[in-house]
């Protein structure tokens, strides 16, 4: 999928809202809103891939054979000043084909003094036979709704509405509640999904499927007639039955401190676990980690933790330590030896590791500190936050950014759909993403390096010291002729351009301060920036032209 149309600030209709006419007022924050209406033709076996990280989103199926797409946009700041830095750092992009449409909302540096805010809301109209996938951080709220296509949806904080969804449903959050509703009895599997929120399922009374439920602190509730029972599992509570003597399909929930009731409208729930002696399995042993958090998050975390109840919980391990949970939340405040940590839906939170260190989650941010030894560090949904890696390693999510400050050896990171920013590094950096932009500052000490960047539908910023010394190789791939370029503050670029199957090749090749080590960057529709600085600086990413 490649975007094609960026809808321009310019071409949209404007609403300034909140002008301060006395002093008071002026003290308050003011507002700018956008609002645009775009149709595109959609094949109603097609795909929509939705990514807005701040805002809501509503997508209702019809029998239209068109994409019918209305945007709300609201820049909220202190002053005109910040208002404008707001709308210069949020772009809107739509593009694809008739078959993978894409609508994406960029915000390439959010504001970190808190003198602006963005949020993006859609509304939007799809064939209903289409398949839906939505990736939001932030939202005020998801509703898919009339869709028999398939549905995929990761959020982070928000509630997810299913409404009438009659295809495949996977639908994941960390902080907020589900809601799946179907109007006939559900005939093909649904996974939902939340670390902290709850999950509630309506079906007609006389649905029949299997339901396979876990949760650490929550509770089961249901209103149809059940045949099954709960299994023990170490820190989590499992429960399989039968609804109305069904077999399949499935349906799968999970969450951690949530609660999960599965019924029919109207009808009296009865919780599972008040019937039972007392919850399957056993506790973790915890320790008092208030102190400990707030000074790992004031001191090694780039981002403060999304958590605030962890399933193991300890301050400082004196040696190696390996946890494994099926559900729930982790904080090690210090491992002074080997760090081996897995759970399959939650969030990871390290201070400091004094060896290596390797963290995977299946649904969940991983919140790193200071990490000594090799990082190895994956995860399927959510953010990846390392302050240092001193001897490199790998980071990698299926959907969400990748953030390092500084990596101290050969270091791999790769992202499903987000932005990759690493602020300052001493050797060999790979970095891939599949959906946003790169950012890459080389430590001023070094002299040659070997890199390869490639970004898809996004930019790409190398810094480097002005003596930096490379063999460049660096390759634009754009359906346009003038919307993507080659920028370079270091001279020895040779620029080509030719065709390449329909689509415009840039090319810039040459040598770096007499050549060195390799360095290869590769973007499609976006622009490559290699800027050379006397002393590195945290990059601001620029809007696309």
């Amino acid at each position: 999928m490649k975007p094609k149309h960026l809808l321009h600030p310019a071409l949209l209709a404007l609403v300034v809202l909140g002008l301060a006419n006395t002093a008071a007022e002026a003290q308050q924050r003011r507002s700018f809103a956008q609002k645009l209406n775009k149709q595109v033709a959609f094949d109603p076996r097609g795909t929509l891939v939705i990514e807005n990280p701040l805002g809501a989103v509503n997508v209702e199926g019809t029998s239209e054979s068109v994409l019918d797409i209305t945007a709300n946009w609201v820049v909220t700041g202190v002053d005109d000043a910040a208002i404008a830095e707001g709308r210069r750092q949020t772009q809107i992009y739509l593009g694809g084909t008739p078959e993978n449409r894409l609508l994406r909302s960029v915000i390439v540096q959010p504001s970190r003094d808190q003198s602006w805010s963005v949020s993006v809301s859609y509304f939007i109209k799809v064939p209903r036979s289409v398949h839906v996938n939505v990736v939001s951080r932030s939202s005020e709220g998801i509703s898919i709704s009339r869709i028999s296509g398939n549905v995929n949806v990761r959020n982070m904080t928000g509630p997810i509405h299913l409404n009438s969804v009659i295809g495949l449903i996977r639908a994941d959050s960390v902080n907020g509640d589900i809601y799946a509703t179907y109007k006939l009895p559900p005939t093909v599997n649904a996974i939902l999904s939340t670390v902290n929120g709850h999950i509630q399922v309506t079906t007609p009374s006389d649905a029949s499927f299997t339901w396979h439920a876990e949760t650490l602190k929550g509770d089961f509730l249901t209103s149809l007639p059940l045949r099954g029972g709960f299994s023990r599992h170490p820190g989590a509570t499992v429960y399989r039955a039968s609804v109305n003597g069904g077999t399949s399909p499935i349906l799968q929930t999970v969450t951690m401190t949530g609660r999960v009731s599965v019924g029919a409208e109207g009808l009296p729930m009865q919780s599972l676990l008040a019937s039972t002696q007392g919850r399957p399995g056993s506790a973790m042993p915890q320790e008092d980690v208030t102190p400990s958090l707030q000074r790992v998050s004031d001191t090694l975390l780039v981002q403060p933790p999304t958590a605030s109840s962890f399933v193991a919980q300890r301050n400082l391990i004196n040696g190696n330590y390996k946890f494994e949970t099926s559900l729930g939340n982790v904080f090690l405040g210090e491992v002074r030896g080997n760090a081996d940590i897995t759970t399959r839906a939650g969030e990871i939170v390290i201070g400091r590791v004094g060896g290596s260190c390797d963290v995977s989650s299946l649904g969940g941010p991983l919140n790193l500190g200071d990490i000594h030894g090799v990082l190895t560090a994956s995860t399927a949904a959510g953010h990846v936050h390392v302050r240092a890696a001193r001897k490199g390693g790998s980071i990698s999510t299926d959907g969400g950014n990748v953030h390092v400050v500084h990596a101290g050896g050969p270091i791999t990171l790769h992202s499903g759909g987000g932005d990759i920013i690493l602020q300052n590094a001493t050797s060999r950096v790979n970095a891939e993403t599949k959906s946003g932009d790169i950012s890459l500052t080389l430590d001023r000490t070094v002299r040659s390096q070997t890199v390869n960047l490639r970004s898809v539908d996004g930019n790409i910023v190398l810094n480097v010291p002005p003596g930096f010394a490379a063999d460049v190789d660096i390759t634009i791939i754009t359906s346009s002729d003038v919307a993507n370029r080659i920028q370079s503050q270091l001279p020895g670029l040779s620029i080509i351009r030719d065709q390449v199957g329909g689509r415009t090749r840039i090319r810039g090749v040459g040598k770096f301060n007499g050549g060195g080590q390799k360095v290869t960057l590769m973007a499609e529709d976006g622009n490559v920036h290699v800027r050379s600085e006397n002393t590195p600086q945290m990059v601001v990413l620029p809007p696309r032209q």
